[in-house]
């Protein structure tokens, strides 16, 4: 039984089952000898990934396990917040993206994660209201 992908199976369906979107796992090794886990997301709809969680820890399968442990409680730990955004050359088409974060800038360096910012407009950033 692999661990490693059993937990990588577990993360995916969770997202999936939430939001329709396919997860991308990124392993390297920094110059510590520790493991650095990024959890992207690709939606189809928009065509874009977006960062979910990064973590350094030291083993793939413990940072999954605190991937798992955020995806599970990052509704009690942080805020929702709403990015309003549209990519340059698609006309007029906007898009609202969410993304749990401490602040909005967090949410910000989530949507740009891995992007050119000079391709993108971000129109608006927001804090959800807390219920």
């Amino acid at each position: 039984m692999n661990t490693k992908l059993n937990l990588e199976a577990t993360i995916s369906n969770i997202i999936k089952n939430d939001n329709g979107c396919h997860t991308n796992f990124e392993y390297k090794t920094t110059e510590f000898s520790q493991r650095e886990l990024k959890i992207t997301t690709y939606n189809p709809k928009k065509d874009e990934t977006f960062l979910l969680f990064s973590i350094l820890d030291t083993s793939d399968e413990s940072a999954l396990l605190k991937g798992l442990d955020w995806i599970k409680g990052h509704t009690q730990q942080e805020y929702s917040h709403t990015v309003v955004w549209t990519k340059i050359g698609s006309g007029s088409k906007t898009y609202v993206s969410y993304f749990y974060t401490k602040n909005a800038l967090e949410a910000l360096l989530k949507f740009y994660d891995n992007k050119d910012r000079s391709e993108y407009i971000v129109y608006e950033v927001k804090l959800n209201p807390i219920a």
